[in-house]
């Protein structure tokens, strides 16, 4: 392949996203979704806490907050993971460009 050929491709690569990552998509658009019913469950949930006549359902409630702010904290980890793995890709795709251009230009 010529070099014009690998810069072309690589301009391409870097204007599309990867074939396989089409999934994240769906899967950031139904977390997105997730979060906001997670904090409204968990704010409910605190409020019946509050207002629970016994203990029991005091555990309840508060186990049932627990879980919710742990729900959106892994959500919100998982996006910081997929921001930086996003990074790291288009930094290896400006390298790999840099380097076919040098190259090109030899």
């Amino acid at each position: 392949m010529a070099p014009r050929q690998w810069v072309r491709l690589l301009k391409c690569r870097m204007a599309n996203s990867e074939p396989g990552l089409s999934h994240h998509r769906l899967l950031s658009g139904f977390a997105i979704l997730l979060q906001p019913a997670a904090l409204a469950v968990f704010v409910v949930s605190l409020l019946r806490f509050f207002d629970a006549p016994n203990v029991t359902a005091q555990i309840r409630w508060g186990g049932l907050a627990g879980l919710m702010v742990l729900f959106v904290a892994s959500i919100k980890m998982w996006f910081w993971l997929e921001l930086h793995t996003n990074r790291v890709l288009r930094e290896v795709k400006r390298i790999e460009l840099l380097l076919v251009t040098r190259g090109a230009a030899k």
